[in-house]
């Protein structure tokens, strides 16, 4: 038994490196390009899965992180958003009542409708007829 676990363990080390690999954008694959990457997994068995799943992926985390970043704080930057049960303003908020909405502005009053002669100037003289 021992003896086929010593055979399969490195086969599904690859295959998992490979299918990794293989779903990975081109973008965050870092250190080698993917042609490259197939080659060291392939042909150097278990050093090579184990160099792809330690430093072939970027943004790769081992360790868990229990504590939510704050915004500001080191190496958080914000750029993660935070779930609405773990925002502690969101749950500080939650047994405040909502002030009601404030009153609708009264309507303005209509415009009073114009006419052309409120266009004409009262200094000019009538016209008449000759």
């Amino acid at each position: 038994m021992l003896k086929v676990l010593l055979y399969a363990l490195p086969i599904i080390l690859a295959i998992y490196a490979l299918v990794d690999l293989v779903q990975t954008r081109d973008e965050d694959v870092q250190g080698l390009p993917k042609l490259a990457w197939v080659a060291l997994i392939v042909l150097i068995w278990i050093i090579g899965p184990l160099a792809w799943l330690i430093a072939g992926k970027r943004g790769r985390r081992f360790l868990p992180n229990p504590a939510p970043r704050a915004a500001g704080g080191p190496g958080g930057g914000g750029s993660r958003p935070m779930a609405p049960d773990d925002d502690p303003d969101f749950l500080r908020g939650l047994g405040r009542p909502s002030a009601p909405p404030p009153p609708p502005a009264p309507p303005a009053p209509p415009a009073a409708p114009r006419s052309d002669a409120d266009d004409k100037p009262d200094d000019d003289p009538p016209l008449t007829a000759r």
